[in-house]
């Protein structure tokens, strides 16, 4: 072989040599491109996998938030109900009482009228008593008289 020869075997191998380089290192740049396309795309699924827990997340603490408000306002209108409740009661006892008052007010009043009438009835009889009493005894006192006075007065011979 001459040196000609030679030095082109020397670059067809270069060549050879630079070309499986060349080819390895494609290899090898897919290989990372591939591993890089992997862990982008591992990164984006954590990314989205933690994107989707923080609005489940959210959704729930939304949802509580809601039921508890909504628990908050039914507690609250149950007891605005028991002391609408107990108002009522309070004031229908409090008319029960005055109702009651005045009724007993109103007996008492017809009592001591009603008694007022028995003692005026029973002082008028009682007057009409006296004075009848009076006369008859004004009138007894006058037959007595009478008789007295006739006696002095009787004509002789009708006896």
């Amino acid at each position: 072989m001459g040196k000609r020869e030679e030095k082109r075997e020397n670059q067809r191998k270069k060549r050879e040599g630079n070309k499986e380089s060349r080819r390895k290192s494609d290899v090898n740049r897919e290989k990372e491109e591939k591993g890089r396309k992997n862990r982008d795309r591992d990164r984006e699924g954590r990314k989205e996998r933690k994107r989707r827990r923080e609005k489940e997340k959210k959704r729930r603490e939304e949802e509580e938030r809601k039921t508890r408000r909504e628990k908050d306002k039914k507690r609250e209108r149950q007891e605005e109900r028991k002391t609408r409740r107990e108002k009522d009661k309070k004031r229908e006892r409090q008319e029960e009482r005055k109702t009651r008052r005045e009724k007993d007010k109103k007996r008492e009043r017809q009592e001591e009228r009603k008694t007022r009438k028995e003692k005026d009835k029973k002082r008028e009889r009682q007057e009409e008593r006296k004075t009848r009493r009076e006369k008859e005894k004004k009138r007894e006192g006058e037959g007595e008289r009478r008789r007295r006075e006739g006696s002095r007065y009787t004509v002789i011979g009708t006896e």
